[in-house]
């Protein structure tokens, strides 16, 4: 919706909308747009803070700070994400009792898997806590039932381990295949691993494929795949190599 003179608008504007305006506009939104104005506050002050576009919305992180917290008072749950990931990583002493459980509340109210990741995160390295793999358990679990390919493989990895959860070697290969088809390379190299080392499910053939697509996605080195070929050539061969025969000689008569 245009911006006309000041009168109230109660078109909701989405967040792409609000992404490309100016500072002036969003400042506009924000005086004249309840309906927008936190979510204006938030993209405003994202802005502000990461410097994304600094023609249109100038770098300033201690104005942007401030409309995030109000935002956060408002109960903006967008603001609420971003504030307590910019504590993580810049807080000089964060308050990690508050920080957990604000991310109680967005995991909860939010339905954040980045939220749930992180809470999972925070259990396995509380490793002297007890239940700590459990819990972290629960939280990938619940970020594995979002769809996350993070949450997804590492439920891939727990199930393969046994770690927080009963081992499953079939749970685990389906978590690592579901998530290695959402795009995580990760996924393929922990099946390699399965197929390669897992008495129950040792396959030379399925180990190469996936620790191929590894390899083409940068998640480790030709070097392995190569001496895995080698180790396994008697298995790998005949599916993997294709015998040529030679290009006939133009110089010889047939």
């Amino acid at each position: 919706a245009p911006f006309c003179n000041k009168e109230m608008v109660e078109t909701v504007r989405t967040l792409d909308e609000l992404e490309v305006m100016t500072e002036s506009q969003l400042e506009q939104v924000i005086e004249r747009e309840p309906v927008n104005a936190d979510n204006a506050r938030y993209t405003l002050g994202r802005l502000q803070v990461e410097g994304t576009f600094p023609e249109s919305v100038p770098r300033n992180e201690k104005k942007g700070i401030n409309w995030i917290k109000t935002a956060v008072k408002n109960g903006n749950m967008l603001a609420t994400e971003f504030k307590v990931y910019y504590d993580i990583r810049f807080a000089r002493s964060p308050d990690l009792k508050k920080i957990e459980e604000t991310l109680h509340f967005i995991a909860e109210k939010g339905h954040s898997a980045r939220a749930f990741n992180t809470l999972a995160e925070f259990a396995h390295a509380q490793n002297k806590k007890e239940g700590f793999k459990e819990e972290a358990a629960k939280y990938y679990n619940k970020s594995a039932e979002m769809g996350c390919l993070i949450g997804t493989h590492w439920m891939g990895v727990f199930y393969q381990e046994g770690f927080g959860v009963s081992k499953n070697l079939d749970k685990a290969v389906e978590m690592l295949r579901r998530a290695a088809k959402l795009g995580n390379a990760q996924s393929d190299f922990q099946l390699f691993l399965l197929y390669s080392r897992e008495e129950e499910k040792k396959n030379a053939a399925l180990a190469y494929k996936h620790l191929a697509r590894a390899v083409s996605m940068g998640v480790t080195f030709f070097d392995q795949m190569h001496e895995y070929f080698k180790d396994n050539y008697d298995a790998l061969a005949e599916q993997f190599l294709k015998v040529r025969k030679p290009e006939a000689d133009p110089t010889k008569e047939v």
